[in-house]
């Protein structure tokens, strides 16, 4: 993938403040979800935290199948990576993205049983911008 490509994708994933994230209900149905797009280790893992009570949790223990879409909404540009979901309720984990301000819906702090962490692992993804579509593997944004 050219380099001004590649650089495209990651302002947009990088400038996000939200992240729609895709899961599959009991019945095979996507359910979409906007949440705070927490951090990125690089290109392939990228971290959001929840509720474990949640619906989606729940459909993420049945189903680890995901994607998540990241856009610049003004210049309509979009990027949505698939891959796979993981729920973790370690402390290190949570304590990785723990922001103090989480206290108001955690109110046990980083150890809250009801504090989780998404770990999605993105395996490939398409970019959108200016009519154009462009499919990767997510090994061609992080080399």
């Amino acid at each position: 993938m050219e380099t001004a490509k590649k650089n495209e994708i990651m302002e947009v994933i990088n400038n996000a403040s939200n992240v729609y994230v895709t899961s599959i209900d009991e019945n095979g149905y996507p359910n979409v979800k906007a949440m705070f797009a927490r951090m990125q280790d690089g290109m392939k893992i990228h971290y959001m935290s929840t509720n474990y009570s949640s619906r989606r949790t729940q459909q993420f223990l049945q189903n680890n199948k995901c994607s998540i879409y990241y856009c610049n909404e003004a210049e309509y540009k979009g990027v949505m990576l698939t891959g796979h979901i993981e729920v973790c309720t370690d402390h290190d984990t949570k304590a990785l993205i723990w922001k103090d301000s989480d206290v108001m819906y955690y109110s046990q702090g980083v150890d809250d049983p009801d504090y989780c962490v998404y770990r999605f692992t993105a395996e490939k993804g398409n970019y959108y911008h200016g009519l154009e579509n462009i499919d990767f593997m997510i090994e061609e944004l992080e080399g």
